[in-house]
């Protein structure tokens, strides 16, 4: 029988059949469903209750309703974190006008927050919840509506174009964000092992005209090297990923290649624990592990195998 484990992001308590779960991992019926409760902590007022449902046939999970991310570590082994929504908030719209088009623009709050647009075309743009925002119009050939603001902790700006139903010039999400004549210098502070900074200028339509990364410099056990790579491929930082690597595998078109674009680093939950696994999304909202085997000589990393 398949084996299902739950994490929640917040403080919350996790109820199956009426009672509250553990941390232990539950079973979950070969044919059928399982239904969990998620009654987020007394003290956190801004989140509601919710119920997550996932249903398996032959043993394998084939579908969540209610809002939840799944890892499948394969034989059977299941992930599932949740994350109570949270609860909506009205906002005032805002009329924008430009040259005699107006459009009436909304941020609106369902669990989740996003921003529609009324007027020549009609468009919704999901954005991340802002405290604090503002939204205007620009006109530079075209109508822009713009939006500004901040989440609990990052800067975010969205430009959009009226044409072709909200086409997308700029979105970005960071801590600091700074429009120039060349386009938007973006920087971004990582919680890896090297506290990476990634600045960025963007040209419009998301092109990347430069990128520079800063970094602590650290050097690590041979133990480390692995993970030290994935970060390093992870957020783009190819020539300290090279520098990990022998001369015969510091290429760096190959290095994005072969890894690709994933979410997680991690110790692997089932199988050989000396294996390195990274997350990858999959289109039906699935995360799947690749497991890499790693060889270090001399201080760097001769050998990479996915396993």
């Amino acid at each position: 029988m398949p084996t299902v484990s739950f994490v929640c992001d917040v403080p919350a308590s996790v109820y199956l059949g009426g009672k509250e779960i553990s941390d232990e991992p539950v079973l979950a019926p070969t044919d059928g469903r399982l239904a969990v409760s998620v009654l987020p902590a007394l003290s956190d007022v801004a989140r509601l209750s919710y119920t997550v449902v996932l249903r398996f046939a032959n043993g394998r999970l084939t579908s969540t309703t209610g809002g939840a991310s799944v890892l499948d570590w394969g034989e059977g082994i299941y992930e599932v974190r949740l994350l109570p929504p949270l609860l909506p908030v009205r906002h005032s719209p805002v009329t924008l006008a430009q040259s005699g088009e107006k459009s009436l623009a909304t941020l609106y709050d369902d669990g989740e927050m996003h921003l529609m647009c009324e007027g020549a075309t009609f468009f919704v743009h999901d954005v991340p919840r802002l405290v604090t925002y503002s939204l205007t119009s620009s006109e530079q050939g075209e109508f822009l509506v713009v939006l500004r603001g901040n989440t609990e902790s990052k800067q975010y700006i969205l430009v959009l174009s009226s044409a072709g139903g909200g086409t997308v010039l700029h979105e970005h999400l960071a801590d600091r964000i700074e429009p120039t004549e060349e386009g938007v210098l973006v920087t971004e502070r990582i919680v890896d092992m090297q506290s990476r900074t990634r600045t960025t200028l963007f040209r419009s339509g998301g092109a990347v005209l430069r990128r520079e990364f800063s970094c602590a410099n650290r050097r690590f056990p041979d133990l480390l090297l692995p993970y030290a790579l994935l970060e390093a491929v992870q957020c783009g930082d190819l020539d300290e990923a090279c520098r990990l690597l022998s001369p015969e595998l510091a290429v760096k078109d190959a290095l994005a290649d072969f890894f690709g674009e994933f979410d997680v680093v991690c110790p692997p939950k089932t199988g050989n624990a000396d294996l390195i696994v990274a997350t990858y999304k999959t289109s039906e909202g699935l995360c799947l592990p690749r497991r890499f085997q790693f060889e270090v000589a001399g201080g760097v990393i001769t050998s990479v195998h996915e396993i």
